[in-house]
């Protein structure tokens, strides 16, 4: 009996220290990689990995040529563009080598994506995240895209630039029990996906969406509403940039995320898209940040007061053509904020008024354990008397203020109260100084 255990004992070793070997010895680029180029990075959990980068290739299988003669090694990332005549990708390409994350790019939106049954084999257990860019994914079969189900711990799966995509091989969708990260950008057809093709049954833990730059969506705006109110998915992390959402569209596709995402939306962004003021988020309790730089917010309709109830922490509009923001559109309800962050960067704004700013920055000052701060880089400010109440009398809040400056280029940490003298009164270039302007 101890016999048995001490051979096994020794085969696990032995097994254990072959496994090891990848990292014992610590990633070694060589020039076997040629015409491919590798270079050791460190990777977000401090481990040094290789990333490896083949662009300057004419067929697929140089590739495999590379991997068959460089030694077994933990590859962090692996990009490649793919040749227009390249054909399909071939079988165990990677032999006995871990990689973990793929970025695929063909090099024209005509070049023809195959895959075959075993391209990526030796991945199952380590790949992580999937891109494909650019790639003409029209003829992919049943048996290709039911490669994707070999990947027992992808995470993230991303589709950029995928024009030329025949909709009805959606439903070839293999099922991904690990998928958490869906991103589909700069392409047609995909919204399809979420009503005839249950994507809550293939990606059954799917929380982050990402639809960036999607026509298709601009111009279905209706079809993308009833298809995500048939989800049964709980999400916690949306990207809708760049699709020209109206605010109608916006209004409507935030409800039909209400019906399932209720408690779980952490955050949403509609940047550069058609919006004129803030979207209504009451029904989103645990929405922490919403981002909606690049529209095209009206001054008279500005307000957070659409804000009030919610507890949200960070909020960007830079970029937003906002100017002349009215008397008290900061304010929000102290019962519930928790505004950390408020980007207001490269706006067109003027004026830094106390009837503006200085309720929401003493309440992000009262917060000493985490106090707010407000951005408002690349804004061109008017320094005159309408600032005193700032500089002289509430010096202690440009802490909570980022990257304020005068029309000349001035900080305002460089404002001293000296400077406005003239406010009181007496002679000097700037103007007479109101009570609170």
């Amino acid at each position: 009996m101890n016999s048995d255990i001490n051979w096994l004992t020794l085969v696990v070793g032995v097994i254990l220290i072959a496994r090891m070997d990848l990292v014992a010895t610590g990633p070694v680029c060589s020039d076997d990689y040629w015409p491919c180029t590798c270079k050791v990075v460190n990777t977000s959990a401090g481990v040094n990995r290789l990333q490896i980068h083949c662009d300057q290739i004419r067929y697929v299988g140089i590739v495999k040529a590379v991997f068959e003669r460089t030694p077994s090694a933990d590859v962090h990332s692996f990009y490649m563009t793919i040749p227009e005549t390249s054909g399909s990708m071939l079988e165990y390409l990677f032999q006995r080598s871990i990689v973990r994350n793929i970025y695929l790019t063909c090099q024209t939106d005509s070049t023809i994506f195959k895959i075959n049954t075993y391209s990526f084999t030796s991945l199952k257990n380590y790949l992580e995240s999937f891109h494909i860019d650019n790639c003409d994914l029209r003829d992919l079969s049943e048996s290709e895209w039911n490669t994707f189900s070999n990947f027992h711990f992808l995470k993230s799966l991303t589709f950029s630039r995928t024009k030329k995509f025949n909709k009805d091989n959606l439903k070839y969708f293999p099922r991904q029990w690990s998928l958490t990260t869906l991103n589909i950008t700069h392409s047609y057809n995909f919204e399809t996906l979420f009503s005839h093709y249950a994507v809550h049954e293939k990606f059954p833990r799917l929380v982050n969406l990402v639809m960036n730059y999607c026509p298709n969506v601009t111009t279905s705006a209706e079809y993308l509403e009833m298809s995500l109110y048939l989800l049964r998915i709980g999400f916690e992390i949306v990207e809708m940039n760049g699709n020209q959402f109206s605010d109608v569209d916006a209004e409507n596709i935030l409800k039909q995320f209400s019906y399932r995402s209720e408690e779980t939306l952490r955050s949403f962004s509609l940047r550069e898209n058609r919006l004129t003021q803030l979207p209504n988020i009451d029904k989103f309790p645990a929405l922490a940040h919403l981002r909606l730089d690049n529209n095209n917010f009206t001054n008279e309709n500005f307000s957070l007061a659409q804000l009030n109830g919610s507890r949200l922490q960070t909020l960007t509009l830079s970029s937003c053509n906002l100017k002349n923001i009215k008397p008290h559109a900061l304010e929000v309800d102290g019962d519930h904020f928790q505004l950390k962050l408020l980007d207001l960067d490269n706006n067109n704004l003027t004026k830094f008024k106390y009837s503006v700013f200085k309720n929401i920055l003493r309440k992000m000052a009262d917060r000493w354990e985490d106090p707010g701060v407000i951005h408002v880089h690349r804004n061109a400010f008017d320094c005159d008397c309408h600032l005193a109440w700032l500089i002289v009398d509430n010096r202690h809040l440009l802490r909570h203020v980022r990257g304020a400056r005068c029309s000349d280029g001035l900080a305002f940490t460089k404002l001293w109260p000296s400077q406005f003298a003239a406010c009181n009164g007496t002679s000097g270039q700037l103007k007479p100084r109101s009570k609170h302007p």
